[in-house]
């Protein structure tokens, strides 16, 4: 949600949890790959694949609280001109 009220995201209605890393990918590229880790545990824990773990939640918070003190790639591009 942090990311969508920043502007960084702006998936629409009904858009997976995938869509939306991968445009969270191209605010935050040096995230990537944990992006994509962590909208694959919350699928795999959403459609019951494996229980969530004290792991994945650490993985998501940890994830949450670095990229909501960063600034995302297409504003500090636009900034820079």
């Amino acid at each position: 949600r942090g990311l969508r009220e920043r502007g960084a995201v702006t998936t629409g209605p009904g858009a997976t949890v995938h869509a939306f890393a991968l445009q969270a990918t191209r605010a935050f590229p040096q995230h990537a790959t944990d992006l994509h880790t962590v909208a694959t545990d919350f699928d795999d824990v959403r459609y019951l694949r494996r229980p969530g773990t004290e792991a994945s939640y650490a993985r998501v918070r940890n994830l949450d609280l670095t990229i909501e003190r960063q600034r995302p790639a297409m504003l500090a591009e636009v900034e820079t001109v």
